[in-house]
């Protein structure tokens, strides 16, 4: 078990390594963007898009729920279903990964011309081929969180892949002459593969002998029903994500999706802030729903929202003023992105008035409207790009992500208020200035 004296420090450095993480696939977008060209780079974006998209309902819920089941497990020594799960799981990522790639490859043969773009389905092909191996890396990585190996796990998760393709991009251009999208995405999956072995190499490392000498005991309803419905709420978070940009690609243009995916990933710095704000807030709001103060958890939760909003805003105003000169660092065409970056950065700012809304709506068990509202999103935000993106180009695609974004979070705000008469919006500071309720 970990000692609580350490929680602290674990959760520093998982928050490190999480911001480390990030700012090494910054950097590879800024190498790749300057030494490829734009249509290339652009190709890239969408293949790494479709690839990591896809991974996420790959691994069939798995890493979900191997962090539900696994420490309940542990706590009541059910080393024989711990044993089962680790097997079943493994198997199933496989099984998914395998499948779901079949399925994409598919697809792309039957949607994408290879006369006329030989380039784009020759990455596609690769892209697909990391599948397998992305969701087995999620799937390890959620095994190390569930055994409480939390930084071996975001090891894996963030620092291996990134680091193994820089070294690679690194002595790629010291000692090649030419470099394609192609060889970057083969060096891509070659970082994959790294993470997928070191994740083995951990797993085994720290899986508990006590499961050596048993035998298998499976639970695979309860496995496959709370994988699968937390798998369709994130897989339609990660798609609402990343859809955006390769629909710039089919209806804008590939240099177009190049330009959106570095634009997307600026952004993403706002929302990394307002994931981190959210994942100390979220403990604390279930430790204070425990003990039934409901007045101090409104306090809490709207105090969340605060934070999240000066962190959004903040960063905000810091990307809006160094705009011209943070693209420009990514080469001269990508300066045209301004009013995408800009559009995407109210978006952050937007959710960021949300606060801990879905936390709020998980601790009163709003599962189901908490699925409807990633549906509902998801669907808006692929209409609306398919309506504003041939009109507005890319800036169209940024507005669409912004509208999606409010109407999901709006609808889960609106559970809220109906079912708990919280409000845990930025729209609910009024509560701070109120006197408490007096106890009954």
């Amino acid at each position: 078990m970990t000692n609580k004296s350490s929680l602290p420090l674990i959760a520093i450095a998982n928050f490190s390594l999480k911001a480390g993480g990030a700012g090494l696939n910054l950097l590879i977008q800024l190498v790749l963007a300057r030494v490829l060209s734009s249509e290339d780079f652009g190709i890239y974006i969408i293949a790494f898009s479709l690839s990591t998209s896809i991974m996420v309902i790959a691994s069939l819920g798995i890493p979900l729920s191997a962090i539900k089941f696994i420490p309940i497990y542990r706590h009541e020594n059910q080393w024989p279903m711990i044993r089962g799960f680790f097997g079943a799981g493994a198997l199933t990522t496989l099984i998914g990964g395998i499948l779901f790639a079949v399925i994409a490859y598919t697809c792309t043969y039957m949607l994408v011309d290879k006369a006329s773009s030989p380039t784009l389905f020759s990455a596609l092909t690769i892209a697909i081929l990391s599948i397998p191996f992305l969701a087995l890396s999620q799937t390890l990585v959620a095994y190390l969180q569930s055994l409480q190996h939390v930084i071996a796990a975001e090891f894996v998760a963030n620092i291996i892949r990134p680091v193994v393709t820089l070294l690679g991009v690194g002595a790629s251009v010291m000692f090649m002459a030419d470099i394609d999208v192609t060889w970057i995405l083969w060096l891509t999956l070659f970082g994959i593969s790294a993470s997928v072995a070191v994740g083995l190499q951990q797993f085994f490392h720290y899986v508990p002998d006590s499961i050596a000498n048993v035998k298998s005991q499976f639970e695979l309803k309860p496995w496959f029903a709370t994988g699968i419905s937390t798998m369709v709420i994130m897989g339609g978070v990660i798609l609402n994500e990343r859809i955006d940009v390769m629909l710039v690609g089919a209806y804008s243009s590939i240099e177009d999706a190049g330009i959106y995916g570095v634009c997307a990933r600026l952004a993403f710095f706002v929302g990394f802030a307002l994931t981190a704000v959210n994942a100390i807030l979220g403990p604390q709001l279930s430790a204070i729903l425990a003990t039934k103060d409901i007045d101090k958890f409104k306090k809490v939760a709207v105090i969340g929202a605060a934070m999240a909003v000066f962190a959004a805003v903040t960063l905000s105003l810091i990307l809006v003023i160094l705009d011209t000169w943070v693209l420009s660092l990514f080469g001269e065409p990508f300066i045209d992105g301004k009013p995408v970056l800009h559009v995407l950065l109210l978006s952050q700012i937007a959710v960021a008035c949300f606060g801990a809304t879905g936390a709020v709506v998980v601790l009163f068990g709003g599962y189901r409207i908490t699925i409807i509202s990633v549906i509902t999103a998801l669907l808006c935000n692929v209409l609306l790009n398919l309506m504003l993106i041939p009109i507005y180009g890319p800036v169209g695609a940024a507005l669409a992500t912004l509208i999606g974004q409010i109407l999901g979070c709006g609808i889960i705000t609106l559970w809220c208020l109906r079912h708990s008469g919280i409000n845990s919006t930025i729209f609910g500071i009024a509560v701070l200035f109120r006197s408490r309720t007096p106890a009954n």
